[in-house]
């Protein structure tokens, strides 16, 4: 038994020290410390859910103290008192405003105390009793009963209207199935106001087409032989997708040498009332060179036709011009046609009018323009040019 008594008193006087330690660690977080405290007593008016001893004090956000101990009021049930002990220096004041905070994740509860400027009561002070705060009657409601009572009111408020929030989704879903079967107008209308406004393809570069007279030819079996002669009606051109029509000068013949009697023009007409056609605009006239001093006639007479198996366009306009060759005009703005491209053949070195008095000058009377862009310029002077027009 002698052997094992300095055991028995070594490990008591370990617990020992180790119960000690605990103490005075516990004694060091609740209400002791080495610093002087003071204790204030709370009164919350609502549930404190979750608040315990030893909870932290908070004053602005810095912790001062913790919570010594909590108790019911005998006389309101409804009442509870949380004892508080907190650093001496922590200026607490008669209006200081009390309540009760949430903190971390998991929501561990602590006692907040906020600002405060009056006086506390001398006489509080001087009979020992400790100071009361009144805490904010809301303080003791937890986050997790705000939520609940928010999430409530919300669904008394779908619940309220709930066919006006499905009359809205049904109208919206109309709407965007009217965009969906609409989506080509749209885009159209989208381009308009990019024209409107001077955006978009309007600020484009112009695009002059080169006409150029071909000069390699297949080789044929046999020279023909005889007069090619062509009629010279004049002709119309009657745009449908654009509701309007093209014409030269009604006149029988074209403007003689010197423009002596007077300029030919084509002109171009609103049809979309086909009982009351209107003068739209006058297209523009060769300017490069005096073609009034030119000799032969001068002045607009074949248009291309948009005829089935040809060259098709709402927007191109060919036109002969007689001893000012062939035009092409751009009319994608009926009210601003433009010229695009022009050709105009050498003067004949041989005629091929065999009527006498005729002057040597070129005479382009018609024109006709294939799928693939070959167009045929045909002369009563010159002959047959045959060109490639490149601005398909």
């Amino acid at each position: 038994m002698e052997t094992r008594a300095p055991y028995a008193l070594i490990g008591l006087f370990v617990m020992t020290v180790i119960a000690a330690a605990f103490g005075f660690v516990y004694w060091l977080h609740n209400g002791g410390g080495l610093t002087e405290r003071t204790v204030y007593r709370v009164h919350f008016e609502n549930t404190v859910s979750g608040l315990l001893k030893g909870a932290s004090v908070l004053f602005n956000g810095i912790r001062v103290g913790e919570v010594t101990n909590l108790q019911l009021d005998t006389n309101n049930s409804k009442v509870i008192t949380a004892t508080i002990a907190v650093d001496a220096g922590t200026p607490v004041r008669a209006d200081t405003m009390a309540g009760l905070d949430f903190q971390g994740l998991t929501g561990v509860p602590v006692v907040t105390l906020q600002g405060g400027s009056a006086p506390l009561n001398a006489s509080s002070q001087a009979s020992g009793e400790p100071f009361v705060l009144t805490a904010d009657p809301s303080a003791g409601q937890s986050m997790t009963n705000s939520a609940r009572e928010t999430l409530r009111r919300l669904d008394t408020i779908l619940a309220d209207n709930s066919e006006a929030i499905h009359s809205t989704m049904a109208n919206l879903s109309t709407f965007t199935d009217a965009l969906a079967r609409n989506s080509g107008k749209l885009d159209g209308i989208v381009a308009g106001l990019e024209r409107l406004t001077g955006g978009g393809a309007a600020n484009a570069a112009q695009v002059v087409y080169d006409l150029t007279a071909p000069t390699q030819f297949a080789a044929i079996a046999g020279a023909p032989r005889g007069q090619l002669v062509v009629a010279e009606p004049t002709a119309l051109i009657a745009l449908e997708t654009r509701k309007f029509l093209v014409r030269p000068s009604p006149s029988d013949e074209p403007t003689f040498a010197n423009c002596k009697e007077g300029r030919r023009h084509i002109w171009a007409y609103d049809v979309r009332d086909p009982s009351n056609p209107t003068v739209l605009v006058r297209f523009p006239e060769p300017a490069e060179a005096d073609y009034c001093a030119k000799g032969g006639f001068f002045g607009p007479h074949n248009l291309h036709e948009n005829r089935p198996g040809a060259f098709q366009s709402s927007r191109l306009v060919f036109s002969t011009y007689y001893n000012a060759g062939v035009r092409v005009f751009d009319v994608e703005d009926a009210a601003k046609p433009r010229e695009v491209a022009y050709y105009v053949p050498p003067n004949p070195t041989k005629m091929v009018d065999p009527r006498p008095n005729r002057p040597q000058v070129l005479q382009s009377g018609d024109c006709y323009v294939d799928r693939n862009g070959l167009m045929y310029l045909t002369d009563q002077n010159v002959g047959l040019n045959i060109l490639q027009f490149e601005g398909l």
